[in-house]
């Protein structure tokens, strides 16, 4: 996996820095859900939205990755802020577990 999340991804965000993790979740969730190097099959990410989302979708939107991403967008910015936390810090933790799976992996 190439390095494309720079330090933010090990950042803990809070009600004070909102605005900002907002912002840097959705181009995070573009690449999970858009790139295939997370999720090689569209019915894969059941598993992301259901174990890191905390959300289960009908299986009419796995099968487009556009619709998916306008969705799981849609649903956390009109959570309130206490759930948009959690749902950013999943997500970000999620990446950073990835990368330095990753990385492990790589070294041995």
């Amino acid at each position: 996996m190439n390095n494309m999340f720079p330090t933010f991804v090990k950042k803990k965000y809070t009600i004070t820095t909102l605005d900002e993790g907002l912002f840097i979740i959705s181009g995070v969730l573009s690449i999970i859900i858009f790139t295939k190097e997370y999720y090689a099959n569209n019915t894969d990410l059941k598993e992301f939205t259901k174990n890191i989302l905390f959300q289960e979708y009908k299986d009419y939107l796995f099968k487009n990755r556009n619709a998916l991403y306008a969705r799981v967008l849609r649903d956390i910015l009109k959570t309130n802020d206490e759930k948009q936390l959690i749902l950013i810090n999943s997500i970000l933790e999620f990446i950073y577990n990835k990368k330095e799976n990753d990385s492990k992996d790589v070294k041995k």
